[in-house]
């Protein structure tokens, strides 16, 4: 795999946005009877992660064309057009210094449907942080609180993870429903920006710490 600049967060955008933080864990675990009733447990129960091996299985090319079908959220982001190829490197490519076991790509399915996709770097930039990379539902899905079912689905695969205690992304600064998001799921901003390649905005760093196993 060819390596890239470290890796780009885009947020499915939502409206629904909660009051307060929502945790991590899986919906119901510890939370009340009216969070554990609302629509992100009900998805969580509905959207499955399925791990994509690589560009050879064919879900890889379904995920690129899923990418690349949404010119106006990539024309509002990017200086140039996504294309095929760049949707190849967006979700194929690694970020400098990760290696190839540390890159885990999945495929979102609502009732077996696809409906996005989900990408992070195990013990990527440091030791103990899971880095995510790209985290996008096709439009017609978005506003439905799935990126919510989404992270509790990751923190249910992810909670053995031995010494992972921090979550990053890295998020467009233009994007503000995007960073509103991240803020809704207890990210909040590091200080630090990158200098995002391609991108028409730098890069808002955002972190959150997550309990051990």
């Amino acid at each position: 795999m060819k390596k890239i600049e470290p890796p780009i967060c885009t947020s499915d955008v939502v409206t629904d946005q909660p009051t307060a933080p929502m945790p991590l864990d899986p919906p119901g675990a510890h939370r009340g009877p009216r969070a554990a009733a609302g629509p992100d447990a009900a998805f969580a129960s509905r959207l499955t992660l399925h791990r994509v091996a690589g560009p050879a299985e064919p879900v890889f090319q379904e995920l690129c064309q899923l990418v690349c079908d949404d010119p106006q959220y990539w024309a509002q982001t990017r200086v140039a057009p996504v294309n095929e190829r760049v949707a190849h490197e967006l979700l194929g490519n690694l970020a400098a210094g990760a290696a190839p076991e540390q890159k885990y790509l999945w495929a979102l399915r609502l009732d077996g449907r696809l409906v996005g996709c989900l990408d992070a770097l195990r013990e990527w930039p440091t030791r103990n942080t899971l880095s995510i990379g790209l985290l996008m539902f096709a439009p017609p899905w978005r506003g439905q609180r799935l990126g919510h079912a989404a992270l509790a689905q990751l923190r249910a695969r992810t909670r053995a993870w031995s010494g992972v205690r921090r979550w990053r992304v890295a998020v467009v600064e233009s994007q503000a429903r995007a960073r509103q998001f991240w803020r809704s799921m207890a990210f909040v901003e590091t200080g630090q920006r990158e200098n995002g390649q391609g991108h028409r905005a730098p890069l808002v760093v955002m972190e959150r710490n997550v309990p051990g196993g």
